[in-house]
């Protein structure tokens, strides 16, 4: 079975971290890719207009004196509360920040 990318378990299926823009499906059987695509069809996408970078930024000054997470962390950890979903990932920041927020996480 052809890797999906470098972050990618080994029956072929992305890995905790990986994000729809970080693997292709190119190689995959047909039915596999096809699953994997309406996968992600289903899911919600975040706005990153200028009010979601401003929350970003209140999110992570908010933080600061616990845990400092990176913009990027801030990012994702923002775009899963504005979408009222939870967050898969086995990322030890990501406990800080649910320990610190509304932040619902779901560990791997």
């Amino acid at each position: 079975m052809p890797s999906s990318s470098p972050r990618s378990s080994k029956d072929g299926v992305p890995a905790a971290g990986s994000s729809p823009a970080s693997f292709s499906l190119a190689g995959w059987p047909n039915a596999r890719a096809a699953s994997w695509k309406n996968f992600l069809l289903t899911l919600p996408l975040c706005q990153a207009d200028i009010a979601h970078w401003l929350r970003v930024g209140r999110l992570r000054n908010s933080l600061a004196a616990k845990v400092f997470p990176s913009q990027p962390r801030c990012s994702v950890a923002q775009c899963a509360l504005d979408l009222g979903a939870d967050l898969l990932s086995a990322d030890a920041i990501f406990r800080l920040v649910a320990r610190h927020t509304k932040l619902s996480l779901l560990r791997v």
